[in-house]
């Protein structure tokens, strides 16, 4: 998916500007142009566009007289928009940019949870977070582009699980599953866009559908072994996922086809594929 993002030469007048115009503030300083581009089919877990009043943090890479850090921009439905100050460049010098998503005021996430509470459709966004970086522009050249080996990427990791009725077992009603020996706190570092997992005791994660897949979000981390336990009826079925790497890495997506039958589990073996387009593993469980 691809995003214009247009940071105006005032905080309260913006306009899009053509291949000949370089916009500036009353004081003639170049303001900021910015394209962005989130790799993969999926801008968000939740979705393939900005959501209304998501917001970005942008700033400087410092070693130049142009110095800003977590700038905040707001989508507003057709682009993004400085929340207060806009960025502008102080000198001809190049100016190295990163970004991150979601924006926090003081650019810090620690404690994150991953927990059911945060794995809802309207939750989600809060922990998947998105970085980019290496992107320049310069005031002679003033629009920096956060695409191609610039472009935002995925710092989480995300388990799909798609469910499928077997022999004698009825999906159409709510049913619940579990997933064991998984880290669901940790933190996110805005400066340099890696997510890592606390050294917490792993724990369960245990959501209800009432549809039959589900996304979760989770911290990249060691997992040569995850337990899923799938509840249909007051029945349960267990086994264990084993990503073929032995750990969930930032970025990319773990899929597991689940097909539920009433006489126990059976998983095969799990590909890794990069988050832009998940890999599937079938799992028949008996």
């Amino acid at each position: 998916m691809y995003r214009y993002v247009f940071i105006a030469a005032t905080a309260l007048s913006f306009a899009a500007c053509t291949s000949e115009e370089i916009n500036t503030s009353s004081q003639g300083e170049v303001a900021l142009e910015v394209n962005t581009d989130i790799s993969g089919t999926q801008t968000r877990a939740s979705g393939t566009q900005w959501g209304t009043n998501d917001e970005i943090g942008i700033s400087t890479v410092t070693g130049t007289a142009t110095d800003y850090t977590n700038r905040a921009y707001r989508w507003n439905g057709s682009s993004f928009e400085a929340v207060a100050e806009n960025i502008y460049f102080q000198s001809a010098e190049e100016v190295t940019f990163n970004a991150y998503y979601p924006y926090t005021a003081d650019a810090t996430y620690t404690d994150v949870s991953t927990s059911a509470e945060n794995q809802k459709a309207d939750t989600q966004p809060k922990i998947d977070f998105l970085y980019a970086t290496g992107a320049t522009a310069s005031k002679a050249d003033p629009t920096v582009s956060f695409t191609g080996e610039n472009a935002f990427q995925h710092c989480m990791s995300q388990i799909t699980l798609n469910f499928f009725e077997g022999n004698n077992v009825d999906l159409s009603s709510s049913f619940s599953y579990t997933l064991s020996g998984l880290k669901l706190q940790g933190s996110f570092d805005t400066a340099t866009g890696t997510a890592t997992a606390d050294e917490v005791t792993p724990a369960e994660l245990t959501l209800s559908l009432s549809e039959n897949n589900s996304h979760v979000i989770l911290f990249p981390q060691a997992a040569s072994t995850i337990g899923l336990t799938v509840t249909v009826n007051a029945q349960s079925y267990s086994a264990n996922l084993t990503p073929s790497s032995g750990k969930l890495e930032a970025g990319y997506n773990y899929t597991w086809n689940v097909t539920v039958s009433n006489t126990g589990l059976d998983i095969s073996e799990a590909t890794i594929q990069d988050w832009e387009d998940g890999g599937t593993t079938n799992i028949i469980i008996n």
